[in-house]
């Protein structure tokens, strides 16, 4: 699950401190961000900036944002991360650190601030999720099933998905009843008691309607076999 802060809490920031003494002859102070610095953004996500007084004209990476006038607030701002423009160099990798520069004014002239987020799959990537890895695959065999037992089946992909349908089976039997655990570019399955992987079985694991964030879609069959 990615990590975010919600634009509501933002603001709740932005207004508690608006309510207190602030130094008008200082500069205004980027002071909560949505997502955090080092934190995961989806590239169709909103960024979400709140700063401790009003301020104008503010910009990520030369890309203007839209002041969120919202409970009469002037220091809660917003950006639509779908814009070219913030992200350059970068092209349609699936997940790359980006280092943002904000720049904006207030009433002591021009400043900037720098955050660095992960950027996932950028929306209109056009290629669906591809399987990169995982400790089975397609036409595995000899497959240990006491490491799968006690580690889960572990299956990668080459960016960021949401959480879909997953089946696992004996080829000739009725699905398990394991649990399946989503990350960001990472399904992990894990085993409920009595419900073991055995020896000698050829099982296969379907996933099913894996999209990314742009919503290409993509259906995983995976037969594995394990040993005698």
């Amino acid at each position: 699950m990615k990590p975010y802060v919600s634009l509501p809490m933002a603001l709740g920031v932005c207004l508690f401190i608006g309510c207190g003494s602030i130094d008008d002859n200082q500069p205004a102070r980027l002071i909560s961000t949505a997502p955090a610095e080092g934190r995961y953004i989806n590239a169709y996500d909103l960024i979400h900036l709140c700063f401790d007084k009003a301020v104008t004209d503010v910009r990520v990476n030369g890309v203007a944002a839209q002041n969120r006038q919202l409970r009469l607030s002037a220091a809660a701002w917003e950006i639509k991360t779908n814009k070219l423009g913030i992200w350059p160099g970068v092209g349609d990798h699936p997940e790359v650190l980006v280092e943002l520069n904000i720049t904006f004014e207030d009433d002591t002239g021009r400043h900037h601030e720098k955050l660095n987020v992960w950027r996932g799959a950028f929306i209109g990537y056009g290629e669906p999720p591809k399987i990169t890895g995982g400790n089975v695959w397609n036409g595995a065999q000899d497959v240990d099933p006491e490491l799968l037992n006690t580690v889960g089946i572990q299956i990668t992909f080459n960016e960021s998905v949401q959480a879909s349908s997953v089946v696992l089976r004996p080829k000739d039997g009725a699905p398990l009843d394991w649990i399946a655990e989503w990350g960001r570019n990472l399904v992990t399955l894990y085993p409920p008691n009595g419900d073991r992987l055995q020896y000698g079985t050829e099982y296969i694991l379907e996933l099913i309607g894996v999209k990314d964030a742009a919503g290409n879609e993509s259906n995983f069959e995976i037969h594995f076999t394990t040993k005698e």
